[in-house]
């Protein structure tokens, strides 16, 4: 797959906007950033789609990973509200700080993670090779948008 200096470019602010949805875990009141970053992946991917088969596969992943990360935020959120309200309703202070710990600790390592794949991914953009992201990247790759 060639790729111009344009396309890896673009390729590149795919996975940027992947780095700044993981930067979004540590920003506090800004981590809405992250939202608005997974929105623009996916912009990024379907105004690409009919012009370069490299920025497309960038942002495919990039959005991919994003979409992703916000289910698993969407599946998790129930149960640690679930978990949490039982723990404070049976009197366990110390079940409340655990699971706020231990559910702080999982968003951690999330964020490096996420970080650490967008920052890969963009550097192999950089030099126009493709990238594909663990644990969901062959899913991503097998949908057909």
């Amino acid at each position: 797959m060639s790729s111009g200096t344009e396309d890896r470019n673009y390729g590149m602010i795919a996975h940027g906007l992947v780095v700044l949805n993981g930067a979004s875990a540590f920003m506090g009141s800004l981590g809405s950033l992250g939202w608005a970053a997974a929105v623009a992946s996916v912009v990024l991917y379907f105004v690409w789609k009919s012009r370069s088969p490299f920025v497309v596969r960038h942002a495919k992943q990039a959005a991919g990973v994003q979409v992703f990360l916000f289910l698993l935020s969407v599946v998790l959120f129930p149960f640690t509200m679930l978990f949490t309200v039982g723990a404070a309703a049976s009197g366990s202070l110390g079940g409340v700080v655990a699971l706020v710990f231990l559910v702080s600790l999982f968003n951690l390592a999330v964020g490096v993670a996420t970080i650490v794949c967008g920052v890969m991914g963009l550097m192999r953009a950089q030099k126009g090779e493709e990238y594909t992201y663990p644990v969901v990247g062959a899913l991503v790759d097998r949908i057909d948008v």
